[in-house]
């Protein structure tokens, strides 16, 4: 569990924001929890500095988001995501661009997938958002 816990902690670092305004959050795992079938819960939380905010954008390529990388065995059907996101998950994940460069550059791993949540309303500052995909023990 711990080898689990410690990449869950590394993949939520890569946490993903587009150019938008929104450049100060912070993305911890906040609790696990084992299952009574044998799975493992993680509760991520978000929070935004004062003074940031997360916007829809005009489509979803331009919506503010953030990225978990590299997320072992997910559950399918397992994610659940605050009001106002929508989840995701993908071969490869969505990265953040600044003038059309990466602003991170994630490895990924084949078969592995990417956990994205992008909002679908607009964030005001200061807010503290959960989510928790649950991946198997």
């Amino acid at each position: 569990m711990l080898k689990t816990f410690g990449a869950a902690l590394l993949a939520a670092s890569g946490l993903a924001i587009t150019a938008g305004p929104a450049l100060a959050l912070q993305t911890v795992v906040t609790q696990v929890d084992k299952n009574t079938d044998g799975s493992v819960t993680y509760h991520f939380a978000v929070k935004l500095d004062q003074g940031e905010t997360l916007t829809p954008g005009e489509s979803k390529a331009a919506a503010d988001f953030m990225t978990v990388y590299n997320f072992y065995g997910l559950v399918e059907g397992s994610a659940k995501s605050p009001a106002g996101w929508e989840f995701s998950s993908e071969e490869f994940g969505r990265t953040p661009t600044s003038n059309g460069y990466p602003m991170v550059l994630p490895v990924y791993v084949p078969n592995t997938p990417n956990l994205t949540w992008m909002v679908t309303k607009p964030v005001t500052a200061g807010r503290r958002l959960t989510a928790s995909p649950r991946p198997p023990a």
